[in-house]
């Protein structure tokens, strides 16, 4: 990846924790030659949609601390409130039809009910995540196109109650382990070889494909070959890379499927709070997001209600391609309501 030209007044500097990672820093931009994406210091760079659909769940304290904390690390926040199921389809239809060009980073927050895989509109009709998803694709939303798409849903996804349940260290002696020789394998052998195959082996050879072969190729396709051949794009004459369409996608659920989310009276929802406070917490220590929710996770999975000692297990899936580290704001970090 080449380095970003930036304006004067720039130094290099070499990363604390990986020597082969160069660090360019100006007033206003960030860029990290490999292994992450590239977030600047510009306020307004990063754009978050906070969504509190539903009246029961407008609690000062979630909706607040999104803004603060979202503000602090540089997203220009817009608050939108009880929206029906038309209303925030088209919402996001409106975010998609910009020019996302100078954006680094697109961040959407959706407080409200729902049901496994979707959430509640005001009107009571579901918007399914996939929908909303959707709309900022590689084909729908081009100038987000290799940019970060940060979903955070605070709904339940279903009916049923986490349960806590003991953690056991009784694990079996680990299993003696065979000596491994170059000689000829014993039957039923599923190893790697330099040579045809034989009957009933399960192995990958170097020499040629059987009938039914399902590779990627650079020149013309076989019959019944499956395959993808290199082409140019007919819209730009200077392509660096192809993506797939669902590429740089982040999706942290309150909870996993099937189950309900928590939330306290006062403070709000046990995710929501888990995660503003390890966003002030472990941004500043240059965590990536993925490691910033495996900690949301361990938080709230250690939470319990008063009643019934229930549990909860927030769950994130991605595709993003590499490391989403946050520039460190200059500001000093927002005061929450208690911790966690």
């Amino acid at each position: 990846m080449p380095a970003f030209r930036l304006p004067n007044k720039t130094r290099r500097f070499a990363s604390t924790s990986d020597p082969s990672v160069s660090i360019w820093v100006s007033e206003k931009f960030l860029y990290f030659t490999v292994g992450r994406f590239s977030m600047s210091f510009i306020p307004g760079t990063y754009l978050c949609v906070c969504v509190c659909v539903c009246v029961c769940v407008r609690v000062p304290g979630p909706a607040e601390s999104l803004r603060s904390v979202f503000t602090w690390l540089g997203f220009k926040v817009k608050v939108l409130r009880d929206l029906t199921r038309a209303q925030m389809l088209s919402s996001m239809r409106e975010l998609a039809s910009r020019d996302h060009s100078w954006m680094d980073c697109v961040a959407c927050v959706v407080l409200s009910h729902g049901l496994e895989g979707g959430v509640y509109g005001v009107d009571g009709k579901v918007v399914q995540l996939k929908e909303l998803a959707d709309f900022l694709n590689g084909v729908r939303c081009a100038s987000l196109r290799g940019k970060p798409k940060l979903f955070f849903i605070q709904a339940c996804q279903g009916n049923k109650r986490e349960q806590a349940v003991p953690v056991l260290d009784n694990r079996p002696a680990p299993p003696e382990v065979n000596d491994q020789t170059d000689g000829p394998s014993s039957t039923g052998d599923h190893t790697q070889t330099d040579g045809p195959s034989s009957t009933g082996d399960h192995t990958q050879t170097d020499g040629p494909s059987s009938t039914g072969d399902h590779t990627q190729t650079d020149g013309p396709s076989s019959t019944g070959d499956h395959t993808q051949t290199s082409t140019g794009d007919p819209c730009s004459d200077a392509v660096e890379e192809w993506i797939p369409t669902s590429a740089d996608f982040l999706t942290a659920m309150a909870t996993t499927p099937s189950y309900l989310s928590m939330r306290d009276e006062d403070q709000g929802s046990w995710f929501i709070q888990s995660l503003c406070h390890n966003l002030v917490k472990l941004v500043p220590g240059g965590k990536d997001l993925a490691r910033i929710l495996t900690t949301v996770n361990k938080n709230v999975s250690k939470k319990s209600n008063r009643i019934g000692g229930r549990r909860q297990m927030p769950q994130h899936q991605t595709s993003l391609r590499t490391d989403l580290v946050f520039p460190v704001p200059e500001d000093p970090p927002p005061r929450l309501p208690t911790s966690p």
